[in-house]
C-alpha cells in the first residue's frame, strides 16, 4: 500500500499541492487498508503531505499498522483542527496549497479545515485516488473473482431452483439471495439484491417488495457478493412458463447487443467473463489485434455506441435507460462509466460491468449483465 501513497503523491505534486486531505472511506480503504464499519459516518481522514501520512481516526476504529503511517485517535486533546495544524505545519511555505476530496468533504468540514489553515488555500480535487483505482493490482483481481465466484455459484442455482418457489415473494427471494452469496463464499453484500417480478423488472433498480411470484411471468434479477471489500455485479433476466415471442424477441436483442460489447472488447483486449458460465476458463483471445501505433484504443463511450446501436437499429433505443456499464471494485458503481459522454480510454487491468437491457413501461424488463476483466 505504501506504493499506492507514493503513486497518489506524484499525482497531487504534478497538481503543485503541497498536502491532501482524504475523507472517503473506499479511499481511505484503497490507501491503508482500513475498514470502517459504517461508510455513512466520518470516522477517519488522512492527511498527506509529500514526506508524512498521518491516520486521523475515531478510537472505535483498529489502525492498520503500516511503518510509514502514523495513527492519531480522534480525543478532546486532539481534535480535527488540532491536528490538521500540526500536520500541516510540517510543510516549508507560508501559503501552502491544500488539497481536499471535492465530492465528498461536506461543507461543514470545509469550514473547519479552513479555521484550521486560515493561511492555506484549499484546492478542491477531483478523481486523484479515483484515477489510480482504475487499473486494479493482484491482489485486487484475486479478491474480485472471489466475489465474483460467490456471485455466479448463486446465480447457477437459482437457475436451477426459480421453478420451485412459487410461494415466495421478492421480499423473500432477495434474502435468500443474501444467504446464498455468503454460503458461496462471499464475507458480505455488495448491495441489497433487485429482485423483480412480471412489470416491476421494467424499472432497473426496482425495490423488491412483498409482491408473489406468479408463473407465468418474467423475474430480473440483479445482485452481488463482496469479498475483503470488493464487488462483483450480475443480472440475468428469466420467464417461467413458456416465453411469448415479445419476450424472446426482447432476449435475442439485447443478447445481440452484448455480444456486440464483447466482440468489440476483444479487438482490444483478451477477456475474463469472471460472472460467465465459464469464467476460470473464458480467456478470449484477441481478434482484429489492432496495434497501439495506428489505434486510439477503445473508449468506455464506444462500448456504449455498439450496445446502443443494436437495439436502436431493432426500434427499441428509447427503451434502453441507463448506460452500457460501470467499472467495479470497492465500490459496486465506479469508474469507469461507460456512456455516451465518457470518452475515457479503456485500458488492461480494468475490472468492468457490461448491462445492455430494454425496458417497456406496464410490460416488463430484460438486462444481461457480466462483470469482465480486461487483459
Amino acid at each position: 500500500m505504501s506504493r499506492r501513497l507514493s503513486q497518489l503523491r506524484r499525482l497531487f505534486l504534478l497538481r503543485q499541492l503541497d498536502g491532501l486531505v482524504i475523507s472517503k472511506p473506499t479511499s481511505l480503504t484503497y490507501l491503508t487498508g482500513l475498514k470502517q464499519l459504517d461508510s455513512s459516518s466520518r470516522e477517519a481522514f488522512l492527511l498527506v503531505t509529500s514526506t508524512q501520512a498521518h491516520l486521523y481516526h475515531s478510537p472505535f476504529l483498529t489502525p492498520p499498522p503500516h511503518p510509514w503511517l502514523k495513527t492519531i485517535s480522534m480525543s478532546p486533546t486532539h481534535t480535527f483542527e488540532s491536528t490538521l495544524s500540526a500536520v500541516f505545519s510540517t510543510i516549508n511555505h507560508q501559503s501552502p496549497i491544500i488539497g481536499f476530496e471535492a465530492h465528498h468533504l461536506t461543507v461543514a468540514e470545509h469550514r473547519r479545515l479552513h479555521s484550521a489553515l486560515p493561511q492555506a488555500k484549499l484546492e478542491p480535487t477531483t478523481d486523484l485516488v479515483e484515477t489510480l483505482r482504475l487499473i486494479k493490482d493482484p491482489s485486487e483481481i484475486k479478491a474480485i473473482h472471489q466475489a465474483c465466484a460467490s456471485t455466479r455459484r448463486t446465480m447457477t442455482w437459482l437457475d436451477r431452483i426459480l421453478g420451485e418457489i412459487s410461494t415466495f415473494s421478492e421480499f423473500s427471494l432477495a434474502r435468500l439471495i443474501e444467504t446464498k452469496l455468503y454460503d458461496f463464499g462471499a464475507d458480505a453484500i455488495a448491495f441489497p439484491p433487485i429482485v423483480a417480478f412480471g412489470s416491476h423488472a421494467a424499472l432497473p433498480h426496482h425495490l423488491p417488495d412483498k409482491t408473489k411470484l406468479a408463473p407465468p411471468t418474467v423475474v430480473l434479477l440483479d445482485f452481488g457478493g463482496s469479498y475483503h471489500g470488493y464487488a462483483a455485479d450480475i443480472s440475468r433476466t428469466f420467464y417461467l412458463g413458456t416465453p411469448p415471442p415479445r419476450f424472446l424477441e426482447i432476449e435475442t436483442i439485447v443478447h445481440s447487443a452484448y455480444t456486440a460489447t464483447l466482440n468489440l472488447l476483444r479487438s482490444q483486449f483478451s477477456l475474463v467473463e469472471l460472472t460467465g458460465d465459464k469464467s476460470r476458463l473464458a480467456i478470449s483471445p484477441r481478434v482484429n489485434r489492432l496495434s497501439a501505433e495506428n489505434s486510439p484504443g477503445v473508449m468506455a463511450s464506444d462500448i456504449d455506441a455498439a450496445a446502443r446501436a443494436v437495439i436502436a437499429k431493432a426500434g427499441f433505443g428509447e427503451y434502453y435507460i441507463h448506460s452500457s456499464g460501470h467499472g467495479i471494485g470497492l465500490e459496486i458503481h465506479e469508474s469507469p462509466s461507460l456512456n455516451a459522454n465518457n470518452h475515457t480510454p479503456l485500458k488492461a487491468g480494468m475490472v468492468i460491468t457490461l448491462e445492455p437491457g430494454i425496458y417497456l413501461p406496464h410490460e416488463f424488463g430484460y438486462r444481461h449483465e457480466n462483470t469482465l476483466l480486461l487483459s
